[in-house]
């Protein structure tokens, strides 16, 4: 259960970082949205790059601002790959991984916590089997966005430490939605991690214990990523019924 509830923790992750990123996109120009995640853009960026060599494809036209209005990440679409079927599945989990691994060594740098109220959240790791553990689930979810936001807002905004540690992970978690050419191979790169990880527990007794170690990271940004969609689907709630209000007067 522990290998399937990580697989739907990740899939929650780069669903709803995709969704705050297309809201952000039509809240505020696209450029100025790519701008202020330049740090999380260019880790993404490196991910991507490293899959794409480890594939066997070769790298053309990538950057990390395009020459567009956007001011997006660019690349070519993907080439054939050198390795079938398992090619576009490591490109599509780099970008994820790298985000990661530069958002653990930000907290190891910057203080020990990924952010503001990490020390507090640790998501269910049990896959839910009935209609009532569901319920549950979503329970521990809201009520882990809900210890993020009160975290942010408590957050000692004159500390730089606390400013950097908290930008940066907004950056790197927002870009760890994988890019529209690569979201088949992220998803498929999601079931394949859960794979592996329940047949090495097969072996291995210490997988599980390998697992929790990273849980409380997962656990931040899953939390975070949601607070964040949440954050903004209520901001543009409240931004479309002010200007239905003011239409109608």
């Amino acid at each position: 259960m522990l290998y399937a509830a990580l697989a739907l923790w990740l899939l929650v992750l780069i669903f709803s970082a995709t969704g705050v990123y297309s809201q952000w996109c039509r809240l505020l120009p696209p450029r100025t949205v790519n701008l202020l995640l330049l740090p999380g853009t260019l880790v993404s960026q490196l991910g991507l790059v490293a899959g794409m060599l480890l594939s066997g494809q070769t790298v053309r036209n990538t950057s990390l601002l395009g020459g567009d209005a956007e001011a997006g990440p660019q690349s070519d679409p993907p080439q054939e790959s050198r390795i079938p079927v398992l090619g576009p599945i490591l490109v599509g989990m780099m970008p994820v991984v790298a985000c990661l691994v530069a958002l653990w060594v930000a907290s190891w740098l910057l203080g020990g916590r990924p952010g503001p109220g990490s020390a507090a959240i640790l998501l269910p790791g049990d896959f839910p089997t009935s209609a009532a553990l569901v319920w549950v689930l979503l329970h521990e979810l809201l009520r882990a966005a809900e210890a993020i936001v009160e975290a942010l807002a408590s957050a000692d905004m004159l500390n730089w430490r606390s400013v950097l540690r908290t930008y940066l992970a907004i950056c790197l978690v927002i870009r760890m939605a994988p890019p529209p050419a690569h979201q088949r191979g992220a998803i498929g790169a999601v079931a394949l991690v859960a794979g592996i990880l329940c047949l090495l527990g097969l072996f291995w007794p210490g997988t599980p214990a390998a697992v929790s170690a990273g849980w409380p990271m997962l656990s931040y940004c899953v939390a975070l990523s949601v607070a964040l969609l949440l954050l903004t689907l209520g901001i543009r709630g409240l931004i479309s019924l002010v200007r239905i209000v003011v239409r109608g007067s």
